[in-house]
This record gives C-alpha cells, structure tokens and sequence, in this order.
C-alpha cells in the first residue's frame, strides 16, 4: 500500500510537474506575444508621431501658401487700379487731344487757349 501510494504521489506529481512546463510554455509564448505587440505599438507611435510632424509642416506649408497668395493678390489688386488710374487719365488727355483738334479743324490756331 505504501508503494502505491507512492507511486500515486509520483504520477501526481509527474502530472504536475508537466502541466507546470506547459504553463511555463505558455506564459513564456504569451511574455513573446506581448513583447511582439509591445514593439508593434512603438513602431505605429512612432510612425504616428511622424505622420503629425508631417502634417504640422504641410499646415504650415499651406498657411504660408495662403498668405503669399493674399498678398499677390492684394498687389495685383493695388496694381491693377493703378493702372485704371493711368488708363482713365490717359482717356481724359486724350480726350481733351481731340477737342483741341477739332477747334483747330473748326477755327484755326488762334482760338486754343493753353492750358498751364
């Protein structure tokens, strides 16, 4: 009875000295799973952390782009009336070109008054 008995507590403790291994086994594969995601998500921070510096500068990039953009604009803007300006001047003298022509044509030399 007494061999038996040993033998029992042997087997048990064959049995629990394997189901021991097996969650050693399997913890160890778990430490590796989670080392695995650990380094996974490292790698997608770093990648987002990229990606936002990206961005950050593609903003600013396009802010800069608008406000070059504004003040062309607004150059063009100040040229283009400017040149309205001088064009309508420059249809007035001639304006004022013809009316003398034609009191030429009409009366002669003697009747332009000039103008300071």
């Amino acid at each position: 009875a007494a061999d038996s008995n040993c033998d029992l507590e042997n087997l048990i403790l064959i049995k629990l000295e394997a189901e021991n291994q097996d969650l050693r086994e399997r913890l160890n594969e778990a430490n590796r799973d989670l080392q695995s995601e650990k380094e996974r998500c490292e790698t997608l921070e770093l990648q987002f952390k990229q990606q936002q510096q990206r961005s950050e500068g593609l903003e600013k990039e396009q802010t800069a782009l608008i406000e070059n953009f504004a003040g062309e604009r607004s150059r063009l803007h100040k040229e283009e009336n400017r040149l309205r300006k001088s064009l309508r001047n420059a249809s007035t003298t001639i304006e004022d070109l013809l009316k003398k022509v034609k009191q030429l044509e009409k009366g002669g030399v003697a009747t332009i008054k000039k103008e300071d």
